[in-house]
C-alpha cells in the first residue's frame, strides 16, 4: 500500500516460518527492509516445522506478521485452492507495491495470487 508520504509495501510470502534458510532469508529482509524505506509484512503458514520456528524472531523484532491458515507444504489441492484465494485476499486487502515469494509451494502460490490482485511488481 503507497500513498502521499508512505512507504511501498513488501509483502514476503514464505510457506512455513520454522528454521531453515530461506525462511531465515525471508526474515532477515523482512528485518532489514524498513531501513531502506519500506513497510514489510512477513506472510507465512502456521508453521509445523521440527526445527523450531521464527515466529518469536519476528515478534521480537518488530516485524509484522501474517498467518495464513492454509498454506501448507504438503501437496492439497482443497487446501491450496483455499491458500490462493487466502493469499488473493490479503494482497487485494493491502494493495502491495511488491510480493516477494520465497519457497516452491508459496512460490506458485504466491505469485498466482498477486497476478490475480494486480500487484505489479513480484519477485522469486
Amino acid at each position: 500500500m503507497t500513498g502521499p508520504g508512505d512507504a511501498p509495501l513488501v509483502i514476503q510470502v514464505i510457506t512455513q516460518l520454522d528454521v531453515g534458510g530461506a525462511q531465515a532469508t525471508a526474515l532477515t529482509l523482512s528485518e532489514l527492509l524498513p531501513g531502506e524505506g519500506f513497510d514489510v509484512l512477513l506472510a507465512a503458514g502456521p508453521g509445523r516445522g521440527t526445527g523450531g520456528e521464527l515466529w518469536s524472531r519476528a515478534a521480537a523484532s518488530g516485524v509484522a506478521t501474517h498467518r495464513l491458515r492454509h498454506l501448507d507444504r504438503a501437496i492439497h489441492p482443497g487446501r491450496d485452492a483455499a491458500a490462493l484465494v487466502e493469499l488473493t485476499r490479503l494482497f487485494q486487502r493491502h494493495r502491495p507495491a511488491v510480493v516477494h515469494t520465497h519457497s516452491s509451494k508459496a512460490g506458485i502460490l504466491g505469485r498466482l495470487a498477486a497476478r490475480a490482485a494486480g500487484v505489479r511488481v513480484i519477485v522469486h
